[in-house]
C-alpha cells in the first residue's frame, strides 16, 4: 500500500492495552503507522491511537487480518472505556 493519509475502512476483531486486531479488503505492509480511531461510550470523541502493522494474513473470505500495536498501550481504564 502506498504511503498515503487515505482512510482505510477496518472492522476492529479485538483489543489489548498493546495493540489491535483488524481485518481490511486490502492488504497492509508491515510496518504501515495507522491512525486508529476507538470509539468509547465515555468520551464524546474517538479514542485516537498510534498503531504499527505487525503482520498482515489473507483470510478464507478475501479478505486480510492484521495485528497491530500501538504505539504508546493503552490504559488499563482506556481499555475498559473502549470494552464497554
Amino acid at each position: 500500500m502506498a504511503d498515503t493519509h487515505a482512510p482505510v475502512q477496518a472492522w476492529i476483531l479485538d483489543v489489548s492495552v498493546g495493540g489491535v486486531g483488524l481485518v481490511t479488503s486490502e492488504a497492509l505492509d508491515i510496518g504501515t503507522l495507522l491512525m486508529i480511531e476507538l470509539e468509547t461510550q465515555a468520551r464524546a470523541e474517538p479514542l485516537k491511537m498510534l498503531a504499527s502493522v505487525l503482520y498482515c494474513q489473507p483470510t478464507a473470505e478475501g479478505e486480510f487480518r492484521h495485528g497491530c500495536q500501538f504505539v504508546t498501550p493503552l490504559s488499563e481504564q482506556q481499555l475498559r472505556d473502549v470494552l464497554q
